[in-house]
């Protein structure tokens, strides 16, 4: 179930400007039932370390992947070299508690190799993350925009999507797949996973 939609926070959340490549620690303001740490690795490529490791690496690959935080616990909405050229990522935290949703934006964030013009050829898409289960939901994806103009590329053709529990498990959603997600799609993490 979706549980949220699109919550725009590019105006109100915390910039985190990434570079090509890089990370941030960012600290989530509560311990979730689901996720036990606070401290999560931001990446500028479309992915959230859950347990410290700070390596994501391109290109892309299937779930559970060496290169995704050397196979450790990650939310990867949208695996993919994205660029620093436009836009930005930021993070906020809303509501009160127990219901606050912690969430990260890629903003308007082009592929490698975009250009510094904001024209169109770039994604938005976040990951909301629940303090509280709702209705079973623990986190999820939104997404706004995934049209890069460019075919090889849109909604998931050149992305991994998913979530990866261990170096074992993982619940991968799509890998380089067409049309996998496009603007208002919103992928649900279920409790128990």
């Amino acid at each position: 179930p979706a549980v949220n939609g699109f919550v725009e926070i590019s105006g109100s959340g915390a910039a985190l400007s990434l570079g090509d490549d890089t990370v941030a620690v960012v600290n989530m303001p509560f311990v979730s039932p689901a996720f036990s740490r606070t401290d999560l690795v931001v990446s500028n490529d479309g992915g959230i370390s859950l347990d410290g490791r700070t390596t994501l690496l391109n290109p892309n690959q299937p779930l559970p992947a060496l290169n995704a935080f050397a196979r450790g616990e990650a939310f990867l909405p949208y695996w993919d070299d994205l660029d620093r050229t436009t836009g930005n990522v930021y993070h906020a935290t809303i509501g009160d508690p127990p219901n606050r949703t912690f969430v990260v934006e890629w903003s308007n964030r082009p592929l490698n190799g975009g250009d510094a013009v904001l024209d169109g050829d770039e994604g938005t898409f976040q990951v909301h993350i629940f303090e509280t289960p709702n209705q079973d939901v623990v986190a999820q994806f939104v997404y706004a925009d995934t049209n890069f103009l460019n075919p090889g590329s849109n909604d998931g053709r050149s992305a991994t999507i998913g979530y990866q529990r261990s170096a074992t498990q993982a619940v991968q959603w799509s890998s380089n797949t067409a049309g996998a997600v496009s603007a208002g799609t919103v992928l649900s993490l279920i409790e128990n996973l």
